[in-house]
């Protein structure tokens, strides 16, 4: 896995959304994994980013493990009948989707509304902003409360 792929999938993701017009801003954002490698800085790297991108709530399971099919059933079940908190899809953890890390045993894929792959259009924006997007440099702030935003 090449350096911030992550980073610049879930990124990329999050853009190709907000261009198909899905809502983001405020919205329900499922993201969970099987357990492996990486799984949970992962977790915390896509809530942060999430959270940068005004995305309202997310939801985990417990210790951040749920499996695909679990994760397929939660993103299409809990659409229904919670008023503005149906989630408008989520990022899977697992070794099935895009093998990389150290021993090719981290991957990462992302279901839309209905449990499922994303559609065709979002797949291609997202894989070509991926592959050409760069992160900037972050720079590093000492320990304390920071406000963001003010």
């Amino acid at each position: 896995m090449e350096e911030h792929y992550l980073q610049n999938f879930v990124q990329s993701v999050l853009d190709a959304l907000v261009a198909e017009g899905v809502p983001v801003n405020g919205g329900t954002l499922v993201v969970s994994g099987d357990g492996r490698y990486f799984n949970s800085a992962a977790i915390q790297i896509i809530i942060k980013m999430a959270a940068a991108a005004g995305v309202g709530r997310v939801w985990c399971g417990t210790g951040g493990l749920l499996s695909t099919p679990a994760m397929s059933a939660v993103i299409r079940s809990r659409s229904r009948g919670l008023n503005g908190m149906s989630p408008f899809g989520g990022f899977i953890l697992s070794a099935s989707h895009n093998p990389g890390g150290i021993d090719e045993d981290f991957g990462i894929k992302y279901n839309c509304e209905n449990g499922g792959p994303a559609p065709e259009k979002v797949r291609t924006a997202r894989g070509s902003e991926t592959n050409s997007r760069k992160m900037p440099r972050i720079e590093r702030w000492p320990p304390g409360p920071w406000l963001l935003g003010a």
